[in-house]
């Protein structure tokens, strides 16, 4: 049975008491948040840095849980196109999206400030949001795709900094809820607060604008988006059939 866990490690045996979701946005990290929130006794936070960038912390609490969300390719692009938060990508159409320099900007808030650690930062003007760049050159991320790839790289990397990691995939966390919320007890020792409950919509919402789908993209697009992907951690992922 398919319980959404695709790859996990329990560290130590210290009672894990808090936890933190990771994961490019659309991904369904707001969901999976709230599933556990709701469900389990473990407390969700934000002290580990901002949820949909490479990591930053400094450590990682020996009580506490990392847990990393994706998402199938298509579906993925189908909702940031939709929604696509970074200035470079708002109004574009979906060969435009695929194929533009992704660039997205620090817009100063006291919501982002608190929650994310960056107090402090600049408020006179937008500038760029340094996170959202590729970790090790600095540069911008060529299109959506690599930043996804570069991303799931680095969230990947988890999974070898002796912590307490989950990689889970979006689809069985939201069609069956019960089979992953019993498997992230079982190895982790986490605890119920009642019987399982699927949240409500939680997150930002999309535009009203028409969600494109696989079956909406052009042959080039689809070939596109395949050429760009990372064969091997797809398949890892378990998205190999997105590369058909």
């Amino acid at each position: 049975m398919t319980t959404g866990l695709l790859e996990w490690q329990r560290s130590n045996d210290v009672k894990i008491d808090h936890f933190q979701v990771f994961g490019e946005r659309r991904c369904g990290t707001n969901y999976v948040d709230a599933l556990i929130s709701d469900n389990l006794t473990a407390q969700s936070t934000t002290k580990y840095g901002w949820k949909h960038g490479t990591p930053t912390m400094p450590c990682i609490a020996k009580n506490g849980l990392l847990v990393i969300v994706v998402r199938e390719p298509f579906a993925w692009l189908s909702s940031l196109h939709n929604r696509p938060f970074a200035m470079s990508h708002k109004n574009l159409d979906m060969s435009a999206f695929l194929r533009t320099e992704w660039y997205d900007q620090f817009i100063p808030k006291e919501f982002g400030h608190a929650r994310w650690g960056y107090s402090g930062m600049v408020r006179d003007s937008h500038v760029a949001n340094q996170v959202d760049r590729h970790p090790i050159t600095g540069k911008r991320f060529q299109n959506p795709l690599e930043m996804r790839t570069v991303k799931n790289a680095a969230f990947l990397g988890f999974l070898n900094r002796e912590c307490n990691c989950a990689v889970v995939n979006y689809e069985t966390a939201n069609e069956r809820p019960d089979d992953f919320l019993a498997a992230l007890c079982a190895e982790f020792g986490l605890e119920p607060r009642h019987a399982f409950e699927k949240p409500d919509h939680v997150g930002a919402k999309g535009t009203t604008k028409k969600r494109l789908y696989r079956d909406d993209l052009s042959a080039e697009d689809i070939a596109f988006v395949q050429a760009n992907l990372d064969p091997d951690q797809e398949t890892r992922l378990g998205y190999a059939s997105s590369l058909e």
